[in-house]
């Protein structure tokens, strides 16, 4: 484990979980994506941090324009090193394609447009302990704004506390 905080390793990410929040609750379907989206990068981004050995070639790879600076291939990295479920790298994969979606079109787009609405249809919902025997989830989920706000909160959460447990590797001994 990284001798620094769990608190410290997760930085700005963690303290920003309300802001996040309150974007879920008050922001355009635009504003409520692209945050969401940039916040779990960066969350991915912390995790493979904590993860990989330290050093300055770590830090590149993770950099904006390094080999492993964007969303997509961070969730490819963290689910190839066993770090995410399939569950989760699925979702991580649906949400950067939602976010392509909505920045990549000069047209007005909301959750309820295709081709965001089926995409927001495949996120997996997480499973709640004890099940939703009265349908509350299911009933939220018909929305799909509902859908993708309670997808995206969660996974965020968890890959937050993946960056809490996850142990780095160490730098091998040079036997040459």
């Amino acid at each position: 484990m990284s001798g620094r905080p769990a608190r410290a390793r997760l930085g700005g990410v963690h303290s920003d979980l309300d802001n996040l929040l309150v974007t879920f609750n008050e922001g355009t379907d635009l504003a409520c994506v692209l945050v969401s989206a940039s916040y779990l990068d960066d969350a991915l981004a912390q995790l493979l941090e904590g993860y990989l050995i330290r050093g300055k070639t770590s830090t590149r790879l993770l950099e904006t324009d390094g080999a492993i600076g964007g969303m997509g291939v961070r969730a490819d990295v963290a689910y190839s090193l066993g770090l995410l479920s399939k569950p989760h790298y699925c979702n991580c994969r649906t949400v950067a394609e939602v976010r392509n979606l909505f920045a990549h079109t000069h047209k007005p787009l909301g959750f309820t447009d295709e081709p965001a609405l089926s995409a927001v249809r495949r996120l997996q919902l997480p499973s709640l302990q004890g099940g939703d025997p009265d349908g509350i989830i299911a009933r939220m989920a018909e929305d799909p704004r509902a859908h993708y706000t309670m997808v995206a909160a969660a996974l965020c959460t968890q890959v937050l506390n993946l960056g809490l447990t996850v142990e780095r590797r160490c730098s091998p001994e040079a036997r040459w």
